[in-house]
């Protein structure tokens, strides 16, 4: 297994992990959010400043009451309440047909219903029009936060200072870490507070996130409402990762901590990586299979970019934000040798939803052979016109299994926790430097696709949401 020095570091401080109980639940997630901004360039989290933190959240309902006071309230949450099935979906959408779909998630609201459902978009481009209820934090957020504070609002207030107290004097915790640390906490009594006001409000029967990073306020509301809620799988999922297979010692404090109800995952394979930890047992992992999109709804992305698939071969690079640097010199280079060897060969580039749709014109307009794919096209039609795949640590690099490409992972030193897992996984080679993966003899595509990614039963979706609701109902009779 290989290892994250930042993971390494935060449980080797925080050994005995009720350090973070604040009465109502174990805020490990916020700490592990704020310790790990606190090691890499986070503007939304440096720009703010920890204040004390009981006068911090009158100050703030005290403004939001103030607000609330010169205007209508922004939405009527009564007309969406009690409709069985909430989620919250993030800015990835796909363009089918000339419309706007949610990749994650617009298989299960067909599966339910739109009448159904329940849509809530953390933010999306102003540019495309999309199917939604209303959008966080735009709707309601000063209604929420200006409502009076009740008892478990005091008392998790609270315990959220004391939590803040001993991570201040912790022996081994810096400024900048406690910082940081202490500015996590604000953030998400914020978020807490909004999402207990708008889940409340809604009543739903069941909730879907994409995981617990960044996501551990709503998780936190719809705990404190004793609703289920449930992560579908969207990213990769391995040991090293920071929030994935947590040590033993998280077994203590799990029913207190914000981890899922259920997590639903595309295959076995990935099931076996989270259960390499201690965060979740056996039975709250469910495979659920591919549900994102087909392989036979897709397009022709070759002719759609004018290339000759008869005539090129095609290299498939997926793109990686934080590694956009090294990615950019890579393809550079890349191009110059498919140029200077008269190579009959194209590129084309995958963006990633959290690129800028221009982020490589540059590249482009120095080289004719590379074309860039936005993040509204699915990776499958790149992939199915493909001849080899490239990139770093993306879910990109398994779903490219599925048509047997050559998968090959860029060495990027900061990344190695996540290559290193990729590697012993089996499922892609790893580059020494910059090399031509055209040029290579050394072609790993006798792939078990199957262990990463289980056919989808459109029926399972709703078996597994009645289970979950079931079981809520028999516990909600077993406590009256």
């Amino acid at each position: 297994m290989a290892s994250n020095k930042i993971k390494n570091s935060f449980f080797s401080k925080f050994q005995d992990l009720s350090i973070f109980d604040a009465g109502l639940f174990n805020l490990l997630l916020p700490a592990q959010i704020g310790y790990a901004k606190s090691y890499e360039f986070d503007y939304s989290f440096s720009k703010k400043p920890p204040w004390e933190f009981i006068p911090f959240a009158h100050y703030k309902r005290i403004i939001s009451k103030l607000k609330c006071l010169s205007k209508k309230p922004d939405f009527d949450l009564s007309q969406l309440a009690n409709r069985p099935y909430f989620f919250y979906m993030p800015h990835k959408f796909l363009c089918s047909n000339g419309k706007y779909i949610p990749i994650y998630h617009h298989k299960f609201i067909e599966q339910f219903g739109r009448e159904n459902s329940i849509l809530c978009l953390m933010f999306y481009p102003n540019e495309i029009d999309i199917d939604y209820d209303f959008k966080r934090p735009e709707m309601c957020w000063d209604e929420a936060q200006a409502q009076p504070f009740d008892k478990d609002d005091t008392d998790l207030l609270r315990g959220i200072t004391k939590v803040i107290k001993k991570i201040r004097t912790h022996p081994k915790v810096t400024e900048r870490e406690y910082r940081f640390m202490h500015v996590a906490m604000q953030m998400f009594w914020l978020d807490f507070r909004y999402w207990k006001y708008i889940i409340g409000k809604l009543n739903p029967k069941v909730g879907f996130v994409l995981g617990t990073y960044r996501h551990e306020d709503i998780i936190a509301a719809f705990k404190y409402w004793k609703i289920p809620i449930v992560e579908t799988q969207h990213v990769i999922k391995l040991p090293s990762d920071f929030y994935i297979a947590y040590p033993e010692s998280v077994k203590s404090i799990r029913h207190k901590a914000l981890f899922l109800d259920k997590v639903f995952v595309f295959g076995q394979y990935w099931k076996d990586q989270i259960l390499k930890g201690h965060e979740y047992t056996d039975d709250q992992i469910e495979n659920l299979g591919f549900y994102l999109h087909n392989k036979d709804e897709g397009v022709d992305i070759a002719e759609g970019l004018g290339i000759n698939k008869n005539q090129n071969k095609i290299v498939c690079i997926v793109s990686q934000p934080p590694a956009r640097d090294e990615l950019h010199k890579y393809i550079d280079w890349l191009a110059d040798d498919i140029t200077s060897k008269k190579l009959a060969a194209q590129i084309i580039i995958k963006l990633h939803p959290s690129d800028s749709v221009n982020c490589y014109d540059s590249l482009k307009k120095k080289h004719n052979c590379i074309h860039v794919v936005g993040y509204h096209s699915s990776i499958l039609d790149v992939f199915a016109a493909s001849d080899v795949c490239v990139g770093i640590y993306s879910l990109s690099l398994y779903e490219a299994t599925m048509y047997n490409l050559p998968i090959y992972i860029l060495n990027v030193e900061k990344y190695k926790h996540y290559i290193d897992d990729i590697i012993d996984s089996g499922v892609a080679t790893l580059m020494k430097g910059f090399e031509n993966p055209l040029l290579t003899d050394d072609l790993k595509t006798d792939y078990d696709s199957s262990y990463y990614y289980q056919e989808y039963n459109p029926t399972i979706i709703k078996e597994l949401c009645e289970k979950i609701v079931m079981g809520r109902e028999q516990q909600e009779t077993v406590h009256h």
